[in-house]
């Protein structure tokens, strides 16, 4: 869901979802208002570098590469939510979450394949819209985002992620 920018929200997703501390987080918006004063734009910067701070933090913070890659993805949902409600350009946020939905995939023990699930409302990606491609493919070219996408808040792309059966139905594994 799209929310309109307020911090107290950001902040309770924080908490629930990724684990931040809440004395931690008060602890540094207050040092951020008091060298940066408290506007709603010294807020919004806060929060943002907040967020690409908690991206560094998670990316070390767990072993297991599955998790890892789930929370960075929630992660960058959320700071893409946030841009999209500001009216920004989400592209660099939703190709961080297609990589990160490629990497998950790759972590399979099975043989997959992607499908580009391409936006109708985009004349650009008409061409790549239900494009198949191996997952090794995808993770080297990244072909989405579509760089030449004509949405205003940048593109919405996404992949479908499919395991590679032999003859009979059964499973391919790697």
């Amino acid at each position: 869901m799209i929310q309109p920018y307020n911090l107290a929200y950001y902040r309770s997703i924080l908490i629930e979802k990724f684990e931040v501390s809440a004395i931690d987080f008060a602890k540094q918006i207050s040092a951020w208002q008091n060298r940066l004063g408290n506007s709603m734009e010294s807020e919004k910067a806060f929060l943002w570098q907040f967020l690409e701070k908690w991206a560094q933090v998670l990316s070390q913070k767990c072993p297991d590469p599955y998790l890892q890659y789930k929370q960075l993805q929630a992660l960058y949902r959320l700071m893409w939510s946030y841009l999209i409600g500001e009216q920004k350009k989400g592209t660099a946020m939703m190709e961080i979450m297609n990589y990160l939905e490629l990497k998950i995939a790759d972590l399979s023990v099975y043989k997959t394949y992607v499908t580009i699930i391409g936006d109708k409302q985009c004349a650009a990606v008409e061409a790549l819209n239900g494009m198949t491609v191996s997952l090794e493919n995808a993770l080297l070219k990244q072909p989405i985002p579509y760089d030449n996408c004509s949405r205003q808040l940048g593109c919405i792309c996404c992949y479908g992620i499919h395991a590679e059966r032999n003859p009979t139905g059964r499973l391919i594994r790697k």
